[in-house]
């Protein structure tokens, strides 16, 4: 049945509909009008379908004519509505493809194939990518014309704190977001030439000419983002607080407490290699036969079940007990949850792990089995071990990074800062009256801990190492200690009265980053977003609104309304072009990096040959300049 209408569909391409304005009478003699002329467009609806129109356009019989000296004609109103002035796919489509694109994550062939497939749309990829440049610039325009009543929106709920952070692949592509942190709002994304303190300022600027002044800022501890606030911050009249990321603020204490030793650590292990040779064996011995299976691994719980479980038998049991035995020591993700340094560190683990395994070997070579195969093998486990007991810089660098790690969990503790784990779930939501009391005895904890400090200091028993990581702790709470706390807000009592909290971490930014980057990997099928966070404009991330429908009931009332709302958008737009009204642009602040367009203008070979030619010159000679 479906086949079928889609074949009379299809048919009714060939029949053209005459569209015609609706009212025929002259805006200025009020007369009828007659047919100025009349002629034929393709029309790409998704709700009307693949269309051929005649279009019918009406001039006055009397020759009226407007200020400008045109004649006065009439054009049907409906086909503005539709589709784009000049254009052929309608709004609907538009919208269609790029929700598809930035919400879902949709590839374009993935697109193209479900247009096809649902609504008989035959468009290119490339025209794809076009209609989703267009929609971005539609959505932004759209953004920045209802920012009036976003402002009023967030003033009901008695103002907004704002989460501020930059992000980037490779030390390109810098994106710079603004987020209402109690709506979860992108108010603001900027490209950035580099994260630096003269290209942040405008954007924050930006959100305060069109949102008004937050109550607060929530960022982390980057060298632009701290100078670029607290300039903002004494600039406006309003009192706004500055809050510094409790978990970035732990972070940067333990890389400075830790980096050191764990470089160290890391230098090491990479000098013997141990990941490669235990990589190899395992490769190896999974080759044999009955070292692999369900059969082997029933062997190898049944020897771990034993109460002398410390012989190593022979055959091919024996090779599986020893397999598996490595894989545990390389298995070292199941211990970190792939949280990064210096919540966790994984090359102690996996140190901790080798050491643990090569002690096991001495046990084993106890008592060898018969094996000859098995007897090689456990010798040849044991010597690829052989330095981490021998080397004795592995235990100096060791008991150092153990014991700043010590005082690291305490600062983790007193704060109580726990990245959330791969895997775990996220804990029930407490009531407010319980964040207060946490929030007040997390202050208090953190002050008792700061003042033990000097009393360890003065004891010499701890050494040089933990002297220098109290002095480094103490330093830096000094530095920032006031930005951690003030994370109670009281309302006005124009909207309720009341108190509310800001949350302690700027993980609303950090989420939102690891969201977007694993949608535009899904997007683009790439791991490295370098190419695509400098190609893709920064307007992408506004689309992530879209998910609040409390955005999308400002923004254009529903979602099927989007479509209208961008029409009027460029209907506006026109009217203003007719008026010769041009749209001031800012100046872009240029800084030492190279912006895409300039690395695309500067690697042209005409401007290379061109410096080559000039160098080559016979020039004269001239002494160096003095400055």
């Amino acid at each position: 049945m479906e086949a079928r209408y889609r074949e009379k569909i299809r048919g009714m391409r060939l029949v053209p509909i005459t569209v015609s304005p609706k009212i025929s009478t002259c805006s200025k003699c009020f007369k009828e009008m007659k047919v100025q002329k009349t002629y034929p467009r393709s029309l790409i609806t998704k709700k009307y379908g693949n269309i051929r129109a005649r279009i019918k356009i009406l001039t006055c019989k009397h020759g009226c004519k407007n200020p400008d000296r045109s004649p006065v004609t009439r054009r049907p109103e409906i086909i503005s509505l539709i589709v784009p002035k000049g254009g052929s796919i309608g709004y609907d489509v538009e919208v269609h493809v790029d929700i598809q694109r930035y919400l879902n994550h949709r590839q374009r062939e993935e697109i193209q194939k479900k247009l096809q497939k649902n609504h008989d749309i035959e468009i290119s990829t490339g025209k794809i990518s076009d209609l989703s440049r267009s929609f971005l610039k539609h959505f932004k325009l759209l953004h920045e014309s209802r920012s009036e009543h976003l402002r009023k929106a967030l003033e009901q709920d008695g103002g907004y704190p704002l989460n501020v952070d930059a992000t980037g692949e490779y030390g390109a592509g810098t994106l710079f977001v603004a987020i209402a942190g109690w709506r979860k709002w992108v108010l603001g994304a900027w490209r950035l030439t580099t994260e630096c303190a003269n290209q942040i300022s405008p954007c924050l600027e930006e959100i305060k000419n069109r949102f008004g002044v937050p109550l607060a800022i929530t960022r982390d501890y980057g060298r632009a983002l701290i100078p670029s606030v607290q300039e903002f911050v004494d600039s406006v009249e309003e009192d706004v607080r500055i809050l510094g990321c409790h978990q970035h603020f732990c972070g940067i204490v333990g890389k400075e407490l830790m980096k050191h030793s764990y470089d160290e650590l890391a230098c090491l292990l990479r000098k013997y290699g141990f990941k490669t040779p235990l990589g190899s064996i395992v490769r190896e011995w999974g080759k044999r036969p009955g070292v692999q299976g369900s059969e082997a691994r029933d062997d190898i719980e049944k020897w771990s079940a034993q109460m002398t479980a410390h012989e190593i038998p022979g055959g091919p049991k024996g090779i599986a007990i020893l397999r598996s035995n490595v894989q545990w020591a390389l298995d070292i993700s199941a211990e970190t949850k792939n949280l990064r340094f210096p919540f966790v560190l994984p090359h102690l683990t996996f140190y901790d792990r080798c050491k643990i395994l090569r002690r096991a070997c001495d046990a084993y070579l106890k008592s060898l089995p018969d094996d000859v195969y098995v007897n090689r093998s456990l010798k040849r486990l044991a010597k690829i071990l052989d330095p981490i007991i021998i080397d004795k810089k592995f235990c100096d660098v060791t008991k150092i990074l153990r014991t700043t790690k010590c005082l690291f969990d305490e600062l983790r503790a007193a704060m109580r800062i726990n990245p959330k784990m791969s895997g775990a779930k996220s804990p029930p939501p407490k009531s407010q009256k319980k964040q207060v009391a946490e929030l007040n005895d997390i202050k208090q904890t953190l002050e008792d801990f700061k003042a033990s400090l000097p009393g360890r200091r003065s004891k010499r028993v701890f050494g040089q190492d933990m002297t220098d990581a109290i002095d480094t702790i103490l330093k830096y709470l000094k530095r920032h200690g006031e930005s951690l706390w003030g994370h109670v807000v009281q309302l006005p009592k124009e909207v309720g009265g009341g108190i509310r909290l800001i949350e302690r971490t700027n993980n609303d930014a950090e989420g939102f980053f690891n969201v977007y980057k694993q949608g535009e990997r899904r997007r683009s099928g790439r791991k490295v977003l370098s190419h695509d966070l400098e190609s893709t404009p920064p307007e992408s991330t506004l689309v992530s609104n879209m998910k609040d429908p409390s955005y999308i009931q400002i923004l254009c009332g529903s979602i099927e309304k989007l479509p209208e709302a961008f029409a009027k958008l460029d209907k506006k737009k026109e009217s203003r072009s007719n008026r010769n009204t041009l749209d001031k642009q800012k100046a872009k602040i240029e800084t030492a990096s190279l912006s895409r367009s300039d690395k695309i203008f500067v690697r042209n070979s005409f401007l290379g040959g061109k410096f080559l030619g000039v160098a080559a010159s016979c020039a004269r000679r001239v002494a160096p300049i003095q400055i």
